[in-house]
C-alpha cells in the first residue's frame, strides 16, 4: 500500500497577501480589523510575517491560527507583533508603584507620581528597553 504524498499548494505572494486582507473584512474579524492599520504584512515565498502592534493579547493568537489556514502559506510569524496588554503589564513590572502606566498602539503613557529617589529619566528609560515599546510619554503632574 503506497503511502499518499502531501499536496503542497503553491501560491503566488500576492494572492496570499490579498487573502489576508480579505479574511480581514469577514465578519468575526471586527477587532482585527481595527489594528490593521498598525501592522505591516509581509509574504514571501508563503511565509506570513506580520509585525506591528494590536491591542489585545488575543489578535495575534487568531491571526497566527487562522493566516495559517490559508492555501498557501508555509509559516506566520507574529513574533514582533506586539500587544498593548502585554506591554501594560510588562511597563506596570518595570515602574514604581507611584506610577501608572496606559498603553495605545505601542505607545506607552507614564503618569502618576514620581517617587523620592528616582528620576524621570530614569523611570522612561525602564519603560524605553522593553522590547515593542514605540514610545514613552511621561505626562506627570
Amino acid at each position: 500500500m503506497a503511502e499518499n504524498p502531501k499536496t503542497v499548494v503553491v501560491r503566488p505572494d500576492v494572492d496570499i497577501d490579498e487573502d489576508i486582507d480579505h479574511m480581514l473584512t469577514r465578519p468575526g474579524f471586527e477587532a482585527v480589523r481595527h489594528d490593521r492599520a498598525r501592522m505591516e504584512i509581509a509574504v514571501t515565498n508563503g511565509a506570513v510575517t506580520i509585525t506591528g502592534h494590536t491591542r489585545t493579547a488575543q489578535t495575534p493568537d487568531v491571526l497566527s491560527r487562522e493566516v495559517a489556514k490559508i492555501p498557501g502559506v508555509k509559516s506566520v510569524d507574529v513574533s514582533q507583533l506586539y500587544n498593548d496588554d502585554a506591554l501594560r503589564v510588562l511597563s506596570g513590572q518595570m515602574t514604581p508603584v507611584e506610577v501608572f502606566t496606559a498603553v495605545s498602539y505601542g505607545a506607552v503613557v507614564l503618569t502618576g507620581k514620581i517617587p523620592a529617589g528616582m528620576t524621570l529619566e530614569e523611570i522612561v528609560a525602564k519603560v524605553e528597553a522593553i522590547e515593542g515599546v514605540r514610545k514613552v510619554i511621561p505626562n506627570f503632574k
